[in-house]
């Protein structure tokens, strides 16, 4: 009989502790957890879940699209404040999106915390690239020849 009887909220339970190995990252861990989990098929009645750094790494992943929308908003707004075309400047969005998902998925490279960072950089590049080809396309007078 166990000394001691652990519990979560108000249901018994038992803690399960993993560590990396050298190559391997935490969103590759979990997923193989999980994976295990449903390869064993356990009754409903027994529940999961992450804590820890785990835990923060599931949470913070739940939160990158509202980032990423975020980040959006503010430059629709920063354009729509400036006067600029916002939609189309915001419509060379999609395509840089579209080009960091195919080279990430050539690469074989995870969409972890420095993609998202390289993510909101190239939504700044790219909106700053665009606001100066509309720029030069507003300032050049009708029948002139560039």
């Amino acid at each position: 009989m166990p000394l001691t009887v652990n519990h979560q909220d108000s249901f018994v339970a038992a803690s399960i502790s993993f560590n990396l190995a050298p190559s391997v990252s935490l969103s590759r861990a979990t997923g193989a957890i999980e994976g295990q989990v449903r390869q064993l098929r356990v009754p409903g009645s027994i529940h999961g879940s992450f804590h820890g750094t785990a835990k923060a790494f599931q949470q913070s992943l739940q939160n990158e699209p509202y980032l990423i929308a975020a980040a959006v908003i503010a430059v629709y707004i920063a354009l729509g404040i400036l006067y600029i075309h916002p939609i189309t400047v915001l419509s060379t969005l999609p395509s840089a999106g579209s080009g960091v998902l195919l080279v990430l998925i050539a690469t074989g490279t995870e969409f972890n915390i420095v993609a998202l960072i390289g993510v909101i950089l190239l939504i700044g590049i790219v909106k700053k690239n665009a606001i100066i080809v509309i720029d030069f396309a507003l300032d050049v007078p009708s029948g002139a020849s560039v």
